[in-house]
């Protein structure tokens, strides 16, 4: 007699600190899923209002809550915990989309080659109304280095993954995730999911993606730098690495521009601008006509 084959359990691993106002959202996302095979695992680090009683609410989470280093160290401890053969991350204050789960398990299952999948979310304002949808695209390991289209809310991926690249790395703080994704991606296959939505990621005053400041920026850029000599990215051409680092030089003096302009810093202003056109004038002419290729392929 055959035994019937048991269904992959999915621990989806929940960072939160103070998450009082969208925690039970979050909660209500997965217990809504279509799949049964799932833990849920909250990591708290510490919070001071009513998130506890909100976990306490819910006897079928596994929670911790203490101090910890940050989000980055929040996530390693919620994979470490994990039981499940696949994992998903979703922040305290976005939601997964109805059959979000049973869609990846689906697709995992019938595609042993592929490790990871994501797909397309909807941008949501503070109160869950909807504001654009962001679309993910097939992965190409180059353009992840200038282009951040790895939607983080909708992904799942293979828990050996972790056993083979590590978790995130706890020294970042803004793009642990985009560098987890190019880690998984040197070696691994990373699907797309296209005219799926996966997730609602909430976005408003106060979040880090909000907060689009300089050290974002320098983050990511310290990533691209770091390609130039990791032998694990070796294989990635110099010439896209190169392009990359550029865009974010760019991109680094723009927001310290914006900044200082709003402190009405003009010495900053000036310095930081005759920065960027003597290192830069070449980037800034092509600029336009780069934005129109990638505004045009957008559409397509």
């Amino acid at each position: 007699m055959n035994r019937a084959i048991e269904p992959l359990t999915v621990s989806i691993i929940t960072p939160c600190l103070n998450a009082e106002k969208f925690i039970r959202d979050t909660i209500e996302s997965v217990n809504g899923q279509d799949y049964l095979s799932i833990e849920h695992i909250v990591v708290d680090g510490g919070s001071t209002d009513g998130t506890i009683e909100s976990l306490k609410s819910n006897p079928h989470l596994r929670w911790i809550s203490e101090t910890d280093n940050g989000q980055s160290h929040a996530l390693n401890k919620g994979f470490a915990m994990a039981r499940g053969e696949i994992i998903g991350w979703l922040n305290a204050d976005d939601t997964y989309a109805p059959g979000a789960v049973s869609t990846a398990v689906d697709y995992l299952t019938r595609h042993p080659e592929t490790d990871m999948v994501c797909s397309d979310m909807w941008i949501i304002d503070e109160n869950g109304a909807r504001l654009r949808l962001a679309r993910g695209k097939p992965f190409d390991l180059v353009e992840l280095l200038t282009e951040n289209y790895v939607r983080q809310s909708t992904v799942f991926f293979r828990k050996c993954l972790l056993d083979e690249v590590g978790g995130v790395n706890e020294a970042l703080h803004y793009c642990m995730d985009r560098e987890l994704w190019l880690r998984i991606g040197v070696g691994h296959r990373i699907d797309y999911l296209p005219n799926h939505i996966g997730a609602n990621f909430r976005i408003y005053l106060g979040t880090k993606t909000s907060l689009y400041t300089p050290k974002f920026v320098a983050e990511w850029l310290g990533v691209l730098n770091d390609t130039l000599t990791d032998p694990l990215y070796e294989k990635i051409p110099r010439t896209g690495k190169l392009k990359a680092i550029e865009k974010y030089q760019v991109r680094y003096k723009v927001t310290v521009i914006r900044q200082a302009g709003k402190r009405k810093d003009k010495r900053t202003v000036l310095q930081t601008s005759a920065a960027l056109l003597r290192h830069h004038w070449r980037y800034l002419i092509e600029y336009p006509l780069l934005k129109m290729k990638a505004v045009m392929a957008s559409r397509l």
